[in-house]
């Protein structure tokens, strides 16, 4: 069933009617989401439409020393990330503060790491079976990387 959904990028139903909403986002675009204000908005109603909201964080980023950043922003207080391939004016502090500032305000939202829009398609099919044996009222819905991990290797990923 495709269709326009309220939030988010891809939605999953179990069987009982629990909602899972998925949302996509490049490690690069989650960095200019928390600079523009759009992340605690599409956060606020993701957890609020589904029942548990998926951040899918695609891609690598990786941590720099200061003298490794030549941006015009130089802090002697760096490192900063690297992400999708340029380097960003982000201290690491506060990539961090920020992914356990929402997910702490958050008890319905996971933050999860994949490596690129494939690793993205894995989790959907992963989850889409993981899913299958969840209540309606979610309480039984405890994600961990073992359990997600376990229904991919079901599918041969």
């Amino acid at each position: 069933d495709i269709r326009l959904l309220p939030e988010g990028d891809v939605m999953l139903v179990a069987p009982s009617g629990f909602v899972v909403g998925i949302e996509r986002k490049t490690v690069a675009d989650f960095l200019a989401s928390i600079a523009d204000g759009r992340l605690d908005g599409q956060v606020a109603r993701g957890c609020t439409t589904y029942g548990l909201f998926i951040i899918a964080l695609e891609g690598t980023w990786s941590i720099l020393n200061q003298d490794a950043y030549d941006g015009p922003e130089k802090d002697p207080k760096g490192p900063f990330i690297k992400a999708g391939g340029r380097k960003r004016a982000w201290r690491a502090s506060s990539f961090w503060a920020k992914l356990l500032s929402i997910q702490r305000q958050n008890a319905n939202l996971y933050l999860l790491p994949t490596p690129s829009k494939d690793g993205t398609a894995q989790l959907v099919k992963a989850l889409s079976r993981h899913i299958a044996a969840w209540p309606s009222d979610g309480k039984a819905c405890a994600l961990t990387s073992t359990s997600v991990s376990a229904a991919a290797s079901a599918e041969g990923t």
